[in-house]
């Protein structure tokens, strides 16, 4: 199955909200999630949200959500999930 990309037309939407042009602030930012992955996941137990991972290197990111981050985040870290091919 082929998966659409969603290409902005204009960079100044990507940080912002299409309704009303409020800008979005992250609440909390890691820098590097390889070395804080213990931290990211015990300061996200209980709690539900959305998430962006940018790509430092190619500009790329990923959008998700959850209702359990701990969760997520712990299933993004876990052997099965960092060794399986990414598709795409």
């Amino acid at each position: 199955m082929k998966k659409n990309k969603f290409v902005p037309k204009n960079n100044s939407n990507i940080n912002s909200n299409n309704c009303n042009n409020i800008p979005v602030f992250p609440t909390i930012t890691y820098d590097n999630v390889d070395t804080n992955k213990c931290s990211i996941i015990e300061e996200n137990i209980n709690k539900s949200g959305v998430y962006r991972w940018v790509n430092k290197i190619n500009g790329k990111s990923y959008v998700g959500s959850s209702l359990s981050l701990s969760k997520r985040f712990g299933h993004y870290y876990s052997f099965g999930s960092l060794t399986s091919q990414v598709k795409g």
